[in-house]
């Protein structure tokens, strides 16, 4: 270890002890604040996850007992805070509401406070089994899981437009009473917070001659260009390209078969995963032989569902890169 490390590890150990000092304990490794939504003083975070893009949820309001859920696209943060025991719920809100307003045009969508929201929003949404994020507390299974734990909860949901961009942005807070140490007696505190924007593709168009030499290099080539409607086989115009290069590729070297793979993400179970990818593989078979005149003898449709993953599924990126259609050398 050289004197920089020695000099970052004794500073980090130094500022623990003060921190231990003064009775605050650290945030979660790897968290940090919202750049534009402070926390509450005197809070700390023990939950945290980032997506680049990923798509939230936030209660709009509540129709005979049910939740109507709006459900915006882009970036995505969630953060959970436990504060001090000497704070409410309330004192969390209002700061946050005013926060709110001060960063832009802020409109609060909805609100609720007491058992409609403990039970149909706390529980059953926020902290949803779906919707839970890593949390540092090895009791998070009690975080939010069992209503009667918490008393006093409220929830806010409202939109704020700055620069041109909207935000949706969520405040679950509720005080534990009856939860283990470390969050027992203090008000707990879930924000989200999506910037919404239109989904982007930063996959690269691959051309037959590209194709080809990945092909001769690796054996294979994942292809992104193919797409299909959602949970279908069908095929979306937007792949017409791509699969008119996969044609050329063939076309230029007589002595080539292959397998056309289909791949999923992880969402829903692995058979009906399985089926899907092999339908949407015999699409693209189809479409080459049918539409291109590529003799049906050199391809074979394989489906392997979401038994390949190229990146993690907890993502919305991750998932993005796992759905795609593969080329296999024969």
């Amino acid at each position: 270890m050289n004197h920089r490390q020695i000099f970052q590890v004794a500073t980090l150990f130094a500022a623990l002890l003060s921190a231990q000092a003064f009775g605050i304990e650290p945030d979660m490794p790897g968290s940090k604040d919202h750049p534009g939504f402070p926390r509450v003083e005197g809070t700390r975070i023990v939950g945290y996850s980032l997506a680049e893009y990923d798509v939230g949820g936030f209660v709009s309001e509540m129709v005979d007992g049910e939740r109507i859920v709006l459900n915006p696209e882009g970036k995505r943060t969630r953060i959970m805070y436990v504060g001090r025991d000497t704070q409410s719920t309330l004192q969390i809100i209002r700061n946050y509401q005013k926060a709110l307003a001060e960063f832009g045009d802020y409109r609060e969508v909805f609100a609720c406070q007491t058992l409609e929201c403990g039970q149909s929003i706390a529980g059953r949404f926020v902290w949803a089994k779906e919707n839970r994020i890593p949390t540092i507390s090895q009791f998070w299974k009690h975080l939010y899981g069992v209503t009667s734990y918490y008393k006093t909860p409220k929830y806010i949901y409202g939109t704020v437009v700055k620069d041109d961009k909207q935000y949706h942005i969520s405040v679950f807070s509720a005080f534990a009473i009856r939860s283990p140490n470390g969050i027992q007696n203090k008000p707990t505190v879930h924000i989200e917070i999506v910037e919404e924007e239109d989904f982007e593709s930063d996959l690269v168009f691959i051309d037959a001659t590209a194709m080809s030499a990945e092909i001769a290099e690796r054996g294979s080539i994942a292809l992104y260009g193919i797409q299909f409607d959602f949970d279908s086989a069908a095929l979306q115009a937007n792949s017409d390209d791509t699969i008119a290069e996969v044609a050329k590729a063939l076309n230029a070297d007589p002595a080539l078969s292959i397998y056309v793979v289909g791949h999923t993400d992880g969402e829903g179970a692995h058979a009906y995963n399985q089926a899907l990818s092999e339908n949407r593989a015999k699409s693209v078979v189809e479409e080459l032989v049918n539409g291109h005149g590529i003799v049906a003898e050199r391809l074979a449709a394989v489906g392997v569902g979401q038994v390949a993953p190229v990146a993690s599924n907890d993502t919305e990126e991750g998932r993005e890169l796992n759905r795609r259609v593969a080329i296999v050398k024969r």
